[in-house]
């Protein structure tokens, strides 16, 4: 199986991104119903598929560029230092206007309004985001293959789209 992921990886490097984020985040998803919320109510189907549509369609096309510019544009003389920048930046930069993208995406696909929803979502995600993702992107930036960060990213949000799926419904 990892061996067909790298194969695709290396033929069809965005697609292969695009489907693995869709599937990861319908994943998040189905543990944000079931076990982040303890839902009684059954599956919201429609919610999942937003969550797969954002992730594929949005999300990892974004962060796969953002991935790049950071690789190809902040090299410092130690890897732990190119790491510590890299990181800044994303958290700077990266994380608000993502999970700005984010909540904005997501209501308008439910026909909501989503500057409101920025509006409220934005700062209390945004404090929850400084609680994991710093590490977790330091680690990222640090030691994992360049080809393997938006994978990377995406396993952590196993976790982190079941918390942003629970705070968009």
């Amino acid at each position: 199986m990892l061996n067909f992921y790298r194969t695709q990886l290396a033929r069809r490097p965005l697609l292969t991104q695009c489907i693995t984020t869709a599937s990861l985040f319908i994943a998040g998803d189905g543990l944000a119903q079931h076990v982040f919320e303890k839902n009684e109510e059954p599956h919201d189907f429609a919610r999942t598929a937003r969550m797969g549509v954002y992730g594929g369609a949005i999300f990892a096309p974004i962060a796969s560029t953002w991935f790049k510019f950071l690789s190809t544009n902040i090299n410092l003389s130690t890897s732990l230092r190119t790491g510590v920048a890299r990181m800044a930046t994303d958290q700077i930069f990266f994380a608000p206007i993502g999970i700005s993208i984010f909540f904005a995406s997501t209501s308008a696909m439910e026909g909501k309004d989503p500057v409101e929803k920025v509006k409220t979502s934005l700062l209390p995600t945004y404090k929850m985001n400084c609680m994991l993702w710093p590490f977790a992107q330091l680690m990222n930036f640090t030691v994992v293959p360049m080809q393997h960060r938006l994978l990377f990213v995406n396993v952590v949000n196993l976790g982190w789209s079941g918390v942003l799926s629970s705070m968009s419904a």
